[in-house]
């Protein structure tokens, strides 16, 4: 083997000597053995670009915790779905989890990190999951492959500690996360953790970047937005201000492009033009109720979102459905005393008193009513049929799209 070598003349006496082991060695191990089991204790191979690739490739394995880092509309949910649908074809258990529940709604059988883990809602310094490892719900932890916990950049690192201990608790392990493969993903030009009567520090200081989880985490990175792919202009306006790179024309203070603006026509309702911008006709949405999911009108106060319902149900084609909402005061005798107060009232996490309804008609969960079946808070639904005491609607979004279901 050595002379067919030195017959190529461009190889020094090592070169030859190393391809010679090299081979050697690489016979060996394709029966199952190694030039090191025959005690030649002097003699070393040494390692080819091949080598270190497998070495890099065989690095890469080992890596079971990662963070996918990407603004809203790169498809961050797409990839969610490709990878569960992958580990669930092969017959393995994947656990689906966010932050919020209405990203859960979004991932087949995904679930709150608190509802799955048992994570307290009020998070202390110290927290730790609501389970044994010798309970019925640690048994799947121990078979599972893989962890996804989408909207981690909105929980507080406190949560994502207790996930950790609790893991290595069921397997009986040091290894972070107790050796599962957990991807996080989120996007933190979005909301942060939400820590009350904080300062930006505070916040800041509960986020998953400033745990120690972190520098422990492959970060990848998704940077083309799909969602917004024909217009990139305005992605990248996005990308500025969440970069905080956006000119400012005074402290804290941005200008929104023309083309994002209405102009303003004094002779016109502004807010009636922007109903109009926004829900050109209703009649083609009556027809296809599931495309009026895309079109929504922003507005930071509950006033005002009472008033702009209150004309577009107007606008809506079709029959009013009226149902009124029955408050009893725990005294009877009270009743009558207190019954315009109560009427008057709108909470914001309750639908008005008088609530106004049309067939195809959009309307938004407020209740975690049965996750499972898709119906929680922020779930989106059509009106389709109209009882007495029973709303019958169909699910716009998730999973559970065109399902039917009755809201009683």
């Amino acid at each position: 083997m050595s002379e067919d070598l030195c017959r190529e003349g461009k190889l020094s006496t090592e070169q030859i000597f190393s391809r010679v082991l090299q081979n050697i060695n690489s016979t060996l191990e394709s029966i199952g053995k190694n030039i090191e089991q025959f005690y030649l204790s002097d003699l070393s191979v040494p390692s080819d670009k091949t080598d270190d690739c497998c070495k890099d490739m065989e690095d890469e394995r080992n890596i079971r915790y990662f963070f996918i880092d990407g603004p809203g509309g790169t498809r961050k949910t797409f990839l969610y779905r490709a990878i569960l649908a992958t580990i669930r074809t092969h017959n393995l258990i994947a656990l689906a989890t966010t932050t919020s529940r209405v990203t859960a709604s979004l991932l087949l059988n995904g679930r709150t990190a608190h509802s799955r883990f048992k994570i307290p809602i009020d998070v202390e310094s110290k927290i730790c999951c609501n389970f044994s490892k010798q309970s019925s719900l640690a048994k799947p932890l121990k078979l599972t492959a893989l962890i996804i916990w989408d909207e981690a950049s909105m929980a507080r690192r406190q949560s994502i500690k207790a996930l950790d201990e609790l893991l290595k608790d069921v397997m009986d392990n040091n290894l972070l996360f107790g050796g599962k493969v957990v991807v996080f993903g989120g996007d933190f030009h979005q909301v942060l953790p939400i820590v009350p009567k904080s300062t930006i520090n505070e916040c800041i200081n509960a986020m998953l970047v400033m745990s120690y989880i972190w520098h422990s985490l492959e970060k990848i990175k998704l940077t083309e937005n799909m969602r917004a792919k024909h217009d990139p202009a305005f992605s990248n306006f996005l990308l500025f201000i969440g970069n905080g790179i956006e000119q400012q024309i005074a402290p804290k203070t941005i200008r929104i492009p023309k083309v994002m603006l209405l102009p303003y026509n004094k002779n016109i309702d502004p807010l009636q033009e922007l109903i109009t911008f926004a829900f050109s006709d209703f009649n083609d949405y009556n027809e296809d109720p599931l495309s009026l999911m895309n079109r929504a009108i922003l507005t930071p106060k509950n006033d005002n979102v009472d008033h702009i319902n209150e004309i577009l149900i107007e606008e809506f084609p079709g029959d009013e459905h009226i149902y009124n909402s029955i408050d009893e005061t725990i005294d009877k005798s009270q009743q009558s005393q207190y019954k315009d107060f109560f009427n008057s009232l709108s909470a914001p996490e309750l639908p008005p008193h008088k609530l106004l309804l049309k067939e195809n008609c959009p309307i938004l969960m407020l209740r975690n009513i049965n996750p499972s079946k898709g119906l929680c808070n922020g779930t989106r639904l059509n009106c389709r049929k109209f009882g007495k005491h029973v709303i019958l609607a169909q699910i716009a979004v998730g999973d559970r799209k065109i399902d039917m279901v009755f809201l009683a």
